[in-house]
């Protein structure tokens, strides 16, 4: 609904202006006056790259840019305002990748890491994700074969639908 996709965008909105603020802050020494040319990593509650799902989150993220700089910013301790070009975010900045995929590469690069089969399970609000991958190197190679993937709207929000329907249906 609309309602819903103006929760969203303003809920990033919100995390775009604070991720900003933080790196211009703690990093505006090192920054100095160069440009920063910003990327946006988002996950997708999908098992592939579905392009229609793919294009609305990266209109979502553009949307939840521009609102996030209708702000005056503080770098190197003088307010001043994002230069015009940074009210808008090219798509091609906008990179989504199935949530599955950024967590089996997180594992994958962590000193938790080890050889072998493994299953990932990830219950969110809206998805259930399970993923079956397998981490071996091929003539020193890092190696990660898909055997199985599988993304389900069955997460927790829909579990506690359902546990409120079967409570009001048994008064």
């Amino acid at each position: 609904t609309d309602i819903q996709r103006g929760n969203i965008i303003t809920f990033l909105a919100l995390t775009l202006r604070h991720i900003r603020s933080y790196i211009l802050h703690t990093k505006g020494d090192i920054l100095g006056n160069d440009e920063i040319d910003w990327l946006v990593n988002i996950g997708l509650p999908t098992a592939n790259f579905e392009s229609k799902l793919c294009e609305i989150y990266k209109k979502i993220v553009q949307e939840a840019w521009v609102i996030s700089l209708n702000k005056t910013v503080k770098k190197n301790n003088h307010i001043s305002h994002q230069p015009d070009k940074s009210h808008f975010i090219h798509p091609d900045n906008i990179s989504p990748f199935p949530e599955f995929a950024v967590q089996v590469m997180d594992y994958v690069r962590s000193p938790q890491r080890q050889q072998g089969l493994h299953m990932l399970v990830d219950i969110g609000a809206g998805t259930v994700d399970i993923a079956v991958f397998n981490v071996h190197r091929k003539e020193g190679e890092e190696q990660l074969p898909n055997h199985v993937r599988s993304v389900t709207r069955a997460g927790t929000e829909y579990l506690i639908k359902y546990r409120l329907e079967e409570f009001v249906s048994n008064l």
